[in-house]
């Protein structure tokens, strides 16, 4: 599966080498991260077989960091039984998001349960490695310096295009009135809990 899954990383930066001829310096630098990103991602996804010791580890970890409060056995029963549901294989995401860092825990649980997943910090971006390239799922954040929603942008970008690739909004809130706007833009889901987007992320690649 590594060698299957760095391939695809591979291609994804092939196929945006070609935007690299008319970028500015700045955007050359985003491709090269991105690049970097993704073959990261995909050889940690590649490695990744059973590991539900190291999901249940990384689900508590970042559960902690982002809610101050670790995951009840029943949270973590759930998640590890979606995971268990899910298709294996060499799948993955773009995860869309202006501030890297701040997902970099998630993105780890996913890889672990042998999800790579491909950063885009922009809708722009985003759209350009949504063309000719085949993802699982798409994770964005609501605002961006893009936009205060630009996760409805993103969304309604790729619904006008004929891009029917489940979207699932992780950001600020997990409202009921907010998840039914999601939906109502076309998207799958939106919360803001660690373990919910795992669980999330996994049922749509059941």
């Amino acid at each position: 599966m590594t060698c299957l899954a760095v391939c695809l990383a591979i291609k994804i930066f092939r196929n945006q080498a070609r935007y690299a001829a008319i970028e500015s310096e700045a955007n050359k630098a985003i491709l090269a991260k991105i690049g970097e990103s993704s073959a990261t991602a995909a050889l940690r996804a590649g490695s990744a077989e059973d590991n539900t010791e190291e999901i249940k580890r990384l689900l508590n970890a970042v559960q902690a960091s982002k809610t101050n409060s670790p995951l009840s056995p029943e949270r973590t029963a759930d998640a590890l039984a979606a995971y268990a549901e899910a298709n294996k294989g060499a799948k993955q995401i773009l995860w869309v998001d202006d501030n890297v860092e701040w997902i970099q825990m998630e993105r780890e649980t996913l890889e672990a349960a042998g999800v790579a997943t491909v950063w885009a910090p922009s809708t722009q971006r985003a759209l350009d490695l949504l063309t000719g390239n085949s993802f699982s799922v798409v994770v964005t954040d609501m605002k961006r310096s893009e936009g205060e929603k630009e996760g409805y942008a993103l969304l309604e970008a790729m619904r006008a295009r004929g891009d029917d690739t489940p979207v699932i909004v992780y950001s600020s809130s997990r409202h009921p009135d907010h998840i039914a706007q999601v939906v109502d833009h076309g998207g799958q889901g939106a919360t803001n809990d660690p373990a919910e987007l795992f669980e999330l992320v996994m049922k749509e690649l059941s």
